[in-house]
């Protein structure tokens, strides 16, 4: 729980918008909500298994006959005695989801549940 402050320090912040944008600002809550769309604009794979050898966590991965499919690791184990690497990944899509194609209901929901549908 907290709380972001305008350059006053006393004074909360109620709306924001993202750089460059022109729109009206909206809700942390409703960006957060577009934002979550689109990194998963559909149903992701998810890669789980052993791998020989060490990677680095923060990686793009790519595996072979999976259609050019980009992985990103959200579980991450790497044995130094045997140089197993257990790993697992999500997929990650870099689509753009226009506004246009989802819609978000937030009208001040604080401490309510925002139903996000996409269209």
């Amino acid at each position: 729980m907290g709380t972001i402050y305008k350059s006053d320090a006393d004074t909360p912040t109620e709306k924001w918008f993202r750089h460059g944008e022109t729109n009206p600002p909206k809700e942390l809550l409703s960006i957060n909500a577009e934002d979550n769309l689109r990194l998963s604009p559909r149903p992701m794979t998810i890669f789980e298994g052993d791998i020989y050898g060490y990677m680095p966590f923060i990686s793009f991965i790519r595996i072979d006959k999976l259609n050019d499919k980009k992985f990103q690791p959200t579980s991450y184990s790497f044995d130094t005695s045997t140089g197993i690497l257990s790993l697992t990944s999500r997929e990650f899509s870099s689509d753009y989801l226009e506004a246009k194609e989802f819609v978000i209901n937030v009208d001040d929901n604080y401490g309510n549940e925002t139903k996000v549908t996409i269209v």
